[in-house]
């Protein structure tokens, strides 16, 4: 059984310490830390584990196996590396980091110390995400084609998911943004809004695939993406099956499969494709069923924290940055566990290049982009992260831990 402490104790931080609690033959939870008294309180009071307003004090206080990163990303790799100096292990939320550069500096701190890295991208992990890929890899769709997705909830995500059904190495990618006005709002963070960034993204793929990805604004359309092959489609949820030369189209909708866990309650099985028609169904089961665990968000935390425990029982694998200039990492195939820095930062990748093609007037920008040489668009990422915390961001970690996690002054800390 590994220790774990989780730094950050708000709305994915919490969802962290529940996991945890779930995973009770995998993780003993030893300290949680947040700046902010009422979630330390919270917290303790809770999962009656020790608490602590700063991550330095945390990690040198308890020792854990585990660090669970769940702060905004401009302190990922600032607490990688704290955390990889002591030879934790690292699960970091999402986005792996800002840029680029500060991803590699995760993958690099951890590489060195021999801990392994591991990004808690839950997208790809969805039972119906994990479902729609088993039916693409059993050619139920046929080749795939075009990849369409509509994402509110994480750009980063949207990439993510547009990987999973183009795992190639991409071309080339152009950008469109535009801010709009939007009805006043409060963000996660608490800070009020008044606009908002539509963002649009084309990708190209060798042999002519395309994907378009889409940060939509003032919608109340969920997230929702497209996958389509040459015998049929993936809409939404749906399974879409192009039969016959008239061009018919046939709509299977995923089944879900339930059973009585301990207490009598219906919880989710397994999901299941099913053509009638002769072919095999496509099915997942859920392997988390005996934890209680159904909803889809719940299900893939499980999944991030099972995988990494894996891979530290395993020994096999440390972070690792993306290699030579032109390596492209392969999307991790249905059956997986491990997601791992080398996709994390490709799927940032996309993102940079799209955002990066904005600023320049949606010009196309070539895929992968040149390794150790930072856009100008993350350089402007770079220079804000100064303006912000009063020190580049590849200044002495620990020291700028300290700005971004003062004791007190609660209206400045990072959450």
């Amino acid at each position: 059984m590994l220790t774990v402490a989780v730094i950050g104790a708000g709305y994915r931080g919490a969802t962290h310490l529940e996991t945890v609690a779930r995973l009770y033959d995998r993780y003993r939870l030893v300290g949680v830390c947040d700046a902010r008294e009422e979630r330390r309180d919270w917290a303790r009071a809770r999962y009656a584990a020790p608490v602590f307003d700063h991550p330095l004090a945390l990690l040198d206080g308890v020792r854990p196996d585990v660090v669970s990163i769940a702060v905004p990303p401009d302190a990922h790799h600032l607490l990688t590396a704290a955390a990889a100096a002591r030879g934790c292990h690292v699960l970091s939320e999402t986005p792996i980091a800002t840029t680029l550069a500060m991803a590699d500096a995760m993958a690099a701190a951890c590489r060195r110390a021999g801990v392994v890295l591991e990004v808690a991208e839950n997208v790809w992990r969805f039972p119906q995400e994990r479902l729609k890929r088993l039916a693409v890899d059993a050619g139920l769709i046929g080749a795939v084609q075009q990849v369409h997705v509509w994402y509110r909830s994480g750009s980063y995500h949207g990439t993510n998911a547009l990987r999973r059904f183009l795992p190639g190495r991409p071309l080339r990618a152009l950008g469109v943004t535009r801010p709009f006005r939007v009805t006043p709002y409060r963000d996660l963070d608490g800070q009020e809004q008044r606009t908002q960034t539509w963002e649009l993204g084309v990708i190209e793929f060798p042999a002519g695939e395309t994907a378009v990805y889409q940060w939509p604004v003032g919608s109340d359309r969920g997230n929702l993406w497209e996958v389509v092959g040459d015998a049929g489609a993936i809409s939404g949820a749906d399974l879409v099956l192009f039969d016959g030369p008239d061009g018919a189209r046939r709509r299977i909708p995923p089944q879900p499969v339930s059973e009585p866990d301990a207490a009598g309650q219906p919880i989710l099985a397994a999901l299941r494709y099913d053509p009638g028609d002769g072919r095999p169904a496509a099915v997942w089961e859920n392997p988390y069923r005996r934890y209680g665990l159904s909803a889809a968000d719940d299900v893939a935390r499980a999944d991030v924290f099972a995988g990494l425990a894996a891979r530290v029982a395993g020994g096999t694998s440390v972070g690792d940055a993306k290699g030579a200039e032109g390596d492209w990492p392969a999307a991790p195939p249905a059956g997986a566990d491990f997601y791992g820095a080398p996709n994390a930062r490709a799927d940032q990748e996309l993102l940079m290049a799209i955002r990066e093609s904005a600023r320049r007037g949606s010009a196309w920008i070539d895929l992968p982009l040149p390794a150790g040489r930072q856009t100008a668009f993350e350089a402007q990422l770079h220079e804000e992260f100064e303006a912000r915390y009063g020190a580049p961001p590849f200044s002495d970690p620990e020291a700028l831990l300290g700005r971004l996690f003062p004791r007190r002054g609660l209206e400045q800390t990072v959450h």
